[in-house]
């Protein structure tokens, strides 16, 4: 494993392993930033494979699956984002 000092550029202030991939992590901060980082490789621009900004700060993530991120935000606000596609849907209260 190695050190992942650049993909975010604020605070985080949700972690989360994939239950079906031990080796995939995904990050969320307060920049906005959902990451998904492959930790079996030590480089840090290798080991991101996929980011999404959700256009608000991020409270919390959640792995729905092996392809998908539940995410919620400061502003109580709900997304769920196709890691695979890219595709993603904002509900906001």
């Amino acid at each position: 494993m190695g050190g992942y000092w650049s993909v975010h550029s604020d605070d985080v202030t949700s972690v989360q392993f994939s239950g079906d991939n031990s080796d995939l992590l995904a990050s969320g901060g307060t920049d906005g930033q959902v990451n998904v980082l492959d930790v079996s490789k030590s480089d840090e621009e290798e080991a991101l494979t996929q980011c999404h900004n959700t256009q608000d700060s991020v409270a919390g993530i959640e792995w729905a699956g092996e392809q998908r991120i539940v995410i919620t935000t400061h502003t109580e606000g709900l997304q769920d984002w196709a890691v695979n596609t890219g595709s993603h849907v904002t509900v906001s209260t």
